[in-house]
C-alpha cells in the first residue's frame, strides 16, 4: 500500500472520527443498506451554539494564520514548527480531538431564531 491508504487511514479516518464523535453516539448499517446514524440526546432538537460543525471546520482548514497556530502535534507543539519536508510525515500524529474542539475551531455562536423573519425587509 503506497501513502494514499497510509493517508487516509492515519489522517483522514481519525479527522472524520472527531467530526463524526461531535455529532453522534452510534451507526449502524447492513450489508448493503445505508448507515443509519444516531445523533447524540441533545442535538435531537436543535444544535446548541457552540457545538463544532462543518462550516467551522471548513473556515479553520481555509484560514491559514488559524491553521498555522491550530494543528498541535500529540506530543505538543504545531505542525508548522516542524520543516516544510517533515510536516506531511508528521500528519499522523496530530492530535485532531485537540485540533478541531470546538474552542479552537468555533469563531461565533449560531443561534437561530423566527425573529429573523419578521426583522427581514
Amino acid at each position: 500500500p503506497g501513502k494514499s491508504s497510509r493517508f487516509l487511514s492515519q489522517v483522514i479516518r481519525p479527522m472524520y472520527s472527531v467530526v463524526f464523535d461531535e455529532w453522534y453516539e452510534d451507526v449502524r448499517g447492513i450489508g448493503q443498506q445505508r448507515d443509519r446514524k444516531t445523533l447524540k440526546p441533545a442535538l435531537g432538537n436543535f444544535l446548541p451554539p457552540d457545538v463544532a460543525n462543518y462550516d467551522d471546520w471548513n473556515e479553520f482548514f481555509c484560514d491559514p494564520r488559524r491553521l498555522v497556530t491550530g494543528v498541535v502535534l500529540a506530543g505538543g507543539g504545531s505542525l508548522f514548527d516542524l520543516e516544510p519536508a517533515e510536516r506531511f510525515d508528521a500528519l499522523a500524529t496530530v492530535d485532531w480531538p485537540c485540533s478541531l474542539q470546538a474552542s479552537r475551531t468555533k469563531t461565533h455562536r449560531e443561534v437561530h431564531s423566527l425573529w429573523g423573519v419578521f426583522s427581514s425587509t
